[in-house]
């Protein structure tokens, strides 16, 4: 936090006592600067609270700026030492729930506020604060959250407890956020057994339902929705029989052929191996507007989303049409030379599996790569 008296302006001075600061401080609740009147709008010291998503900040001679993370900014130290308590005299055992509590408050920040404030005068001219990044409308049209929130926790079940607070204010990113966090986290020894009889996530996913019977669940969002589930369920900690998991797969699977067409490689590849990790043959709809995006990403897929493909149409034992056919082999040709052991492992066991024979040049920059890879492969 940055304090700057008044600016050349006579008679100016700072506030002495330590009280007084202190209670400026807890004042601002998270405002990232305290800004002295100018000369031309009164004198002394003004404050000015970050105002975030849309919150009211007085400033002299200027409006409020606009707050980071749609009405969320960081705490101030100061004031979240004060407030903090060891507890029973101090250096007590804490309980998992203090514990998952405290490790929460170290990621959210505290709402700011604008605030009216000054010695010898208020300053002139307040504005509001603009919307700050990352927010946006939830499903109830209130400020989304800020989506660091989601990306950044680390303990599933303390996500789950921020989902089941503020589901109503997520918005689509949030949602698909959330379900690509618990992927990551799924071989955490905190996460669910199965997570699919959570109430909490039972309700994540019938947000993603939702969102995708709306038409708000863009390409990427399905793609990571997919993956994530995909990912939970290949670990062993989702049920992709649930009635409620395949209620939320039948919606992403009708809406993917809606947005397929927008997938960049990484999406297509991803989509693809989630199908066949869940065991489950996308809708026709769904198969023909991927295999024709396959055509579309081709000459920009990787390494691994080459790979990850060919085995996810082998795995559903999908023959790709000739022209998807050829626009895989087409990236094995181009990527051969960068693949690692498992690209190359999982793309030669995709055609395999296939019963495709690949074309020459195809064949050669596979057989190459094995050459290339060999020394590194695991048995």
């Amino acid at each position: 936090m940055a304090l700057a008296l008044g600016g050349g302006v006579p008679n100016a001075r700072a506030p002495t006592s330590t009280p007084h600061l202190l209670r400026l401080l807890g004042a601002v609740g998270g405002g990232r600067d305290v800004i002295a009147g100018s000369p031309s709008f009164g004198r002394g010291l003004v404050c000015l609270g970050v105002g975030g998503g849309g919150g009211r900040g007085v400033g002299g001679g200027g409006g409020g700026g606009g707050g980071g993370g749609g009405g969320w900014g960081q705490a101030p130290t100061a004031t979240r030492a004060l407030s903090s308590s060891s507890g029973d005299g101090g250096g007590g055992s804490s309980s998992p729930d203090d514990k998952l509590r405290l490790a929460r408050e170290r990621r959210e920040p505290s709402p700011t506020r604008g605030v009216r404030g000054g010695v010898g005068g208020r300053g002139g001219g307040g504005g509001r604060g603009g919307g700050g990044a990352g927010g946006g409308m939830g499903r109830s049209g209130r400020s989304s959250v800020p989506n660091h929130l989601i990306s950044q926790e680390d303990f599933p079940e303390l996500l789950l407890r921020l989902v089941a607070d503020k589901l109503d204010n997520f918005d689509v990113i949030n949602v698909a956020t959330a379900f690509s966090r618990l992927g990551r986290r799924c071989d955490s020894g905190s996460f669910p057994r199965n997570i699919a009889a959570d109430d909490r996530f039972r309700e994540l996913m019938g947000s993603a339902r939702d969102l995708s019977a709306d038409a708000r669940l863009q390409a990427r969002e399905l793609a990571n929705i997919f993956h994530a589930v995909a990912k939970m369920s290949a670990a062993g900690k989702l049920a992709a029989a649930d009635a409620g998991v395949q209620d939320m797969l039948e919606a992403l699977d009708q809406r993917a052929v809606l947005v397929a067409s927008d997938m960049d490689p990484q999406a297509v590849s991803n989509t693809i191996w989630s199908y066949a990790k869940l065991g489950r043959m996308p809708g026709a709809g769904a198969q023909a507007v991927l295999e024709g995006a396959v055509v579309r990403v081709g000459p920009g897929m990787k390494p691994q989303e080459t790979a990850n493909t060919a085995r996810g149409f082998a795995t559903l034992g999908l023959s790709p049409r000739a022209e998807v056919l050829a626009a895989l082999e087409a990236a094995v040709v181009r990527v051969g030379p960068s693949m690692n052991p498992q690209d190359t492992a999982n793309t030669a066991w995709g055609f395999a599996t296939l019963g495709l024979m690949p074309g020459a040049e195809t064949q050669a920059a596979l057989e190459a790569a094995v050459v290339r890879v060999a020394p590194s492969m695991k048995p």
